[in-house]
C-alpha cells in the first residue's frame, strides 16, 4: 500500500529541501518512495516541473536490459536497447507515479514564488517523515493519510 502526501511551501526551495531529506532517508533505507515531484512557480507564473523517475520504470529498464543481452547473442547493443525499452514500459505501465493531472493542479493552486512536493510513499517509518517534513513549516495539500497521522505531521509542520 502507498500513500500520496502532498505540501505546499512559502519558498521557492523548500520544496526541493524537502526531496532532498527524503532522497537521504531512501538511501539510508528509512522510507521508500514511488515517486517524487517538486513543483515551483517563479515571479511570472510559469511552473517549473522536476518529476523523479519511478521505482519501477529503473528496475523494469534494468531487468528488461539484462534480458535483452542474454536473448540478442548476434547484435548485443541491439538486443539491450530493445529490452531496456521494453522493461521500462512494463514498469511504466505498473502506474506507481503521480498523474500528471493531479501535479499540475498543486501546480495550479500555488502561488509565484511558492513551492509543493508530491511524494508517493511505498512504505517507511511515519516518525521518519514527519522529522523531514516538520522543518520546512509546509502545508498540507492533499494526503490520503490515516486521519491520525495527517493530523500529526499537520501538527509536526506547525511547529
Amino acid at each position: 500500500m502507498s500513500d500520496l502526501i502532498a505540501l505546499t511551501f512559502d519558498s521557492s526551495d523548500d520544496a526541493q529541501r524537502a526531496r532532498t531529506t527524503l532522497g537521504q532517508l531512501q538511501r539510508d533505507g528509512q522510507i521508500s518512495l514511488y515517486d517524487a515531484v517538486t513543483i515551483t512557480k517563479d515571479a511570472d507564473g510559469k511552473l517549473r516541473i522536476q518529476n523523479e523517475i519511478d521505482r519501477d520504470v529503473k528496475i523494469g529498464t534494468a531487468v528488461g536490459g539484462v534480458i535483452g543481452l542474454l536473448f540478442s547473442f548476434a547484435l548485443p547493443i541491439v538486443g539491450l536497447a530493445i529490452g531496456a525499452a521494453g522493461g521500462a514500459l512494463v514498469g511504466k505501465t505498473l502506474d506507481r507515479d503521480i498523474d500528471k493531472q493531479f501535479i499540475n493542479e498543486v501546480g495550479a493552486a500555488i502561488a509565484p514564488g511558492e513551492s509543493a512536493l508530491c511524494v508517493l510513499v511505498r512504505d517507511g517509518e511515519n516518525d521518519m517523515l514527519r522529522a523531514a517534513f516538520a522543518p520546512m513549516q509546509g502545508r498540507i495539500f492533499q494526503t490520503t493519510l490515516d486521519p491520525d497521522l495527517e493530523q500529526q505531521l499537520r501538527d509536526a509542520l506547525k511547529a
